[in-house]
């Protein structure tokens, strides 16, 4: 070996070397380092959209159960207003009912006080009638007897009468009022 030759050197090349290869090394490493990282990204982006999915689900399902809760209170309410209302209708419809029959009642009742007073006017006309006929039978009875008196007289004023007139005809005057008197009598019987 000369003095102008370059003695290679084997010790730094090694170390050069060496020191490449950490380098590598850590490159590798830290693309793995990389890579893992951007994996776990992934991984927490994808829960992260697991879990919103299913809080949106969740929501989704909250929302559904209060409009179901909703319908079924307003078609609770509905029928209990129906209900309310048939109930208020079917006792008005009872109500008018019994103010009907009560109406009735009294027009019957009404009715029947009618009929019983016009009964009791025709009772009382019926014994009006029948009292006035036995009035009528005593006073023809009694007119009967008066009657034959009556009649008795008349015959005998009516043979006076027509004595006189023969024996006095002046007295013809005298016997046209007794004939009148007579024709009063006869009236009255």
């Amino acid at each position: 070996m000369t003095t102008g030759d370059v003695i290679p050197d084997v010790a730094g090349e090694k170390r050069k070397k060496k020191k490449k290869k950490k380098k590598k090394k850590k490159k590798k490493k830290k693309k793995k380092k990389k890579k893992k990282k951007k994996k776990k990204k992934k991984k927490k982006k994808k829960k992260k959209k697991k879990k919103k999915k299913k809080k949106k689900k969740k929501k989704k399902k909250k929302k559904k159960k209060r409009r179901r809760r909703r319908r079924r209170r307003r078609r609770r309410r509905r029928r209990r207003r129906r209900r309310r209302r048939r109930e208020e209708e079917e006792e008005e419809e009872e109500e008018e009912e019994e103010e009907e029959e009560e109406e009735e009642e009294e027009e019957e009742e009404e009715e029947e006080e009618e009929e019983e007073e016009e009964e009791e006017e025709e009772e009382k006309k019926k014994k009006k009638e029948e009292e006035e006929e036995e009035e009528l039978h005593h006073v023809q009875e009694r007119k009967g007897q008066t009657n034959g008196f009556l009649s008795y007289q008349f015959f005998c004023g009516a043979l006076l009468v027509h004595q006189l007139t023969e024996s006095n005809p002046t007295l013809l005057v005298t016997a046209q009022k007794y004939r009148c008197l007579f024709q009063a009598f006869d009236i009255l019987a």
